[in-house]
């Protein structure tokens, strides 16, 4: 994800930060990673998920589809008390939740799907409605804190939810919440903590009118109590209450168009209810009918039709005008309704078992048989038309281009399906409102990152808009509430968070013209960092303290102070670190304390690395102690003088005075594989140490650092106890190498180390240094490694790392380009495949089993789409 980090450097413990700072900030003057990402192209755009959203009209930017889209899911209410989610274009279902206690009698209907994907649910029989999250958007609550959604999935992936797949009522966290309409008992509960009265009666208060609208609330209508109940759709809190017996309206069915306006069927009552909620309060008015309004459906002219049930007819209404255009015959108890996107009318008929399809003049074009007692349709993504029947449990697909069923599903033990409303969100999402959005994870690569802004550059006419929001989590499973984002404010609500999740929502209120997503930039708060070079230090030694920056952009100055320990440690001077444009003035006229003040020549658009360095000696006749260096203050600002948000992190260094000990060469009191380690880079020049690391590393005390040395640290490793009781190396003391060719370096030397004699306590501390060596974070990219030992006889290890899952396969072949062997390793996780353990193994012998001769030879890596090659040697 982080594509513009710069070359990393180990800077993860303290163990290795006194040698390791080298390679950063010393030596090579490499910066250090520079946090921070902005979104501009096509590629970047990729990296995200797309909801009616595209780059492909014009390319590096994000607009609208031209023909509305919605998510791949529909969702069944079932007649045991569940409703059950189902991917439209395999067929599998992919999750089914309970909608009410076991105990009740819930009936649940009319699945009505809101802008994200989830499923608002009306509970008939019980007076209430659930709200069901989508899993694959993140759409959960992880309720008990535990780390894991607990929730309905397909655990043996056989396309069918049964048995313990369906969670208790209360236990699943994709349900976010039970908003209750029962007279006297209105409010919105967690699941399983609304502890009743429940209704056991469709008629009252039967909520059964649900729509979601533009700002994707939703109202629901309820059949026998002749009330309106506006609900957030975030919090499910009842926000406006209508009371329509006045108009002798009993809410059966509900649509909500364009223009804000819902539409509602009335059943036996042969009118549909028109109710303006733009107006306070909203303005209602009735349409007579002449026949029972059961279903309706918008098509995208701008015209609602109804179905007529028993009576054998459905209407077409102007909603410009609110006028009847005509009324026709259908098939026997029509019931549900939808569009497609020709403005074809696609009919449920409960009847005869069948779907008939309309011109939008009502002419037919086609009837479809589809099973017992079909009920609702919806449209999917692909444009294809789902029914579902009441009497079968089956739900089945048609293709609109050949006008017949293409899938047929059955919801195993589900008792049928009873609903007529927007089952797969088309209709909120493409004609209520034009909406898409995209989604993307953004990944600090630091736990508990301070986030900053996010600024993004759009067009928006009047009657569109671009809306951002954001949360985070360090671990992708528990997450923080959304936070609406402003463009370049800063974040004031989103906890810290290795990774940022953001959604861009491109919306179309009114008109047609798409609002566009130029680019979208995010961008951590400041990081600033006492790192000293050295952790461990003794009396007169001089330590240098490295004041370094992460984040930085857009930054002009900053005031600092830093406090230290003055019986400890003299202040001996201040220099510019890596920034050398920045002007900075130093106040250390206190003892313990140095002011300082720090002017950049113009805002900086992207930095990180140290911006100054503190160089102490440290006191003598002081006894072994631990101290810190701490920010006192730190505070960074803009160039309009405005504060910028900052992290700081205090520095640690331990001061002893005792001898060291030979091989100790990070002082920690112990020898081990991370000494074996840190002296080989010593030795090929991987950092630059300090006089007592060289004295510690030259165990045969001749002048020099060697790998000699490295071998008689490596034999006080294995030598100093039992095998049993070698000391390993700690996990919070693990080194990291994330540099392909210093690893290359060591592991040819630990390769030559092995062609020696040694002992089993010998072999099994190199074991320690290799799992040393390649521990790491997921690499971030996949990458075939040189072989090792090379040259080679007879025998050689293939590592490699993949930065995700992946078939992988390795192919040797001779210097005329014949392939002489083949390694199937199989299906591998993502990681690092280094250690003999790990690595492919090749034994020198071609797939006959036969000794190959010396020479150069060539290995590939196939894994997945990546494949590379590189050379190795066999001498004999």
């Amino acid at each position: 994800m982080l594509k513009r980090i710069l070359q990393q450097v180990t800077l993860i413990n303290w163990v290795l930060m006194f040698g390791l700072i080298a390679i950063g900030l010393a030596s090579s003057g490499e910066k250090l990673p520079a946090f921070g990402r902005i979104y501009t192209t096509d590629a970047d755009f990729d990296e995200g998920i797309f909801v009616g959203v595209e780059h492909d009209t014009v390319h590096n930017q994000l607009q609208l589809f031209k023909k509305g889209i919605t998510l791949p899911f529909i969702w069944v209410p079932n007649q045991e008390n569940t409703v059950s989610k189902v991917d439209t274009v395999t067929g599998k279902e992919l999750g089914r939740y309970r909608t009410c206690p076991q105990d009740v009698n819930g009936q649940p209907s009319r699945t009505t799907v809101d802008l994200d994907g989830n499923v608002w649910l009306g509970n008939r029989n019980a007076g209430t409605v659930v709200k069901v999250g989508l899993y694959e958007n993140r759409q959960y609550i992880d309720r008990n804190g535990n780390g894991i959604i607990e929730t309905s999935i397909d655990v043996n992936e056989d396309g069918d939810i049964t048995g313990n797949e369906i969670l208790p009522w209360g236990e699943d966290e994709c349900i976010l919440f039970e908003v209750v309409l029962i007279p006297g008992h209105e409010g919105a509960y967690s699941p399983g903590e609304y502890t009743g009265p429940y209704r056991n009666d469709w008629t009252f208060p039967g909520p059964r009118s649900i729509a979601v609208d533009a700002y994707n609330n939703v109202w629901v209508g309820c059949y026998g109590s002749y009330m309106f109940y506006y609900i957030d759709g975030k919090t499910g809190a009842i926000l406006q209450t209508v009371d329509v017996s006045p108009w002798h309206h009993t809410p059966y069915g509900a649509v909500v168009d364009a223009n804000g306006v819902l539409w509602s069927s009335g059943r036996d009552a042969n009118n549909i209810l028109r109710l303006e909620s733009s107006t306070v309060p909203p303005t209602v008015s009735i349409i007579d009918m002449g026949h029972t309004v059961y279903g309706l459906g918008l098509d995208y002219g701008g015209h609602l039709f109804a179905s007529g049930w028993e009576q054998s007819n459905f209407s077409k209404v102007d909603i410009s005008t609110g006028v009847k255009i005509w009324t026709k015959a259908c098939p026997y108890q029509s019931r549900g309704v939808a569009c497609t996107s020709d403005n074809n009318v696609w009919i449920a008929n409960s009847g005869p078992g069948t779907v008939t399809r309309y011109d939008n003049d009502g002419n037919v074009l086609a009837t479809i048989p589809v099973g017992d007692q079909p009920t609702g349709v919806a449209v999917d993504t692909l444009g294809k038309v789902w029914v579902c029947n009441l009497g079968d449990e089956y739900i089945k697909r048609i293709d609109p281009a050949t006008n017949a069923v293409d899938l047929s599903k059955a919801i195993i033990g589900s008792g049928g399906h009873y609903s007529y409303s927007d089952m797969t969100g088309i209709i909120s999402g493409t004609i209520t409102t034009r909406i898409g959005n995209w989604t993307v994870v953004y990944d600090s690569r630091l736990t508990s990152t301070s986030w900053r802004t996010i600024s993004w550059k759009s067009y928006e006419l009047e009657g569109t808009s671009v809306k951002v929001k954001a949360r985070s989590s360090n671990d992708q499973t528990s997450w923080s509430v959304w936070e609406d984002a402003g463009n370049g404010v800063s974040l004031s609500a989103t906890p810290n968070g290795r990774y940022l999740q953001i959604q861009a929502t491109l919306q179309i209120i009114s008109g047609e013209v798409s609002p566009v997503l130029f680019d979208l930039t995010v961008q951590p708060a400041v990081l600033l960092t006492l790192m000293p070079e050295r952790k461990t230090a003794g009396p007169k030694d001089a330590v240098v303290v490295h004041i370094v920056a992460q984040n930085v952009q857009g930054v002009a100055g900053g005031d600092i102070v830093v406090t230290y320990d003055k019986n400890l440690l003299d202040l001996v001077e201040t220099k510019p670190g890596d920034f050398s444009e920045m002007k900075y003035t130093a106040n250390h006229n206190i003892p313990g304390e140095i002011l300082l003040g720090m002017a950049m020549p113009e805002a900086t658009t992207e930095f990180s690395g140290s911006l100054l360095d503190l160089v102490f000696k440290v006191r003598e006749g002081i006894s072994d102690q631990e101290t810190v260096l701490t920010f006192k203050e730190a505070e960074v600002y803009n160039e309009r003088g405005e504060t910028i948000p900052t992290e700081t992190q205090d520095g640690k260094m331990t001061i002893r005075v005792q001898p060291r000990m030979k091989g100790d060469v990070n002082y920690d009191g112990r020898i081990n594989a991370v000494d074996v380690l840190l002296t080989l880079q010593i030795v090929v020049g991987l950092i630059n140490p300090t006089s007592e690391q060289t004295w510690a590393a030259d165990v045969n005390s001749d002048g020099r650092v060697r790998s000699n040395d490295a071998i008689l640290i490596l034999n006080k490793a294995a030598g100093l106890a039992a095998p049993g009781l070698i000391t390993p190396f700690p996990e919070q003391e693990t080194p990291t190498l994330l540099i392909e060719d210093e690893n290359q370096l060591l592991l040819k030397i630990i390769a030559e180390l092995e062609n020696l004699s040694l002992t089993t306590e010998q072999k099994h501390v190199l074991e320690q240094l290799k799992q040393l060596i390649w521990r790491q974070p997921l690499p971030g990219h996949t990458t075939l490694l040189q072989n090792y030992p090379n040259p080679f006889n007879p025998e050689t290890w293939i590592p490699f790392q993949l930065a995700q899952n992946a078939p992988v396969t390795i192919s040797i072949y001779n210097a005329e380009g014949q392939m002489i062997h083949t390694i199937p390793l199989g299906n591998k996780k993502a990681g690092m495949y280094a250690t003999k353990e790990k690595s492919a193994y090749w034994d020198g012998k071609d797939r006959f089993g036969g000794k190959v001769a010396s020479g150069v030879y060539y290995y590939t890596i196939q894994a997945g789409e990546f494949a590379a090659t590189k050379k190795m040697v066999i001498i004999k």
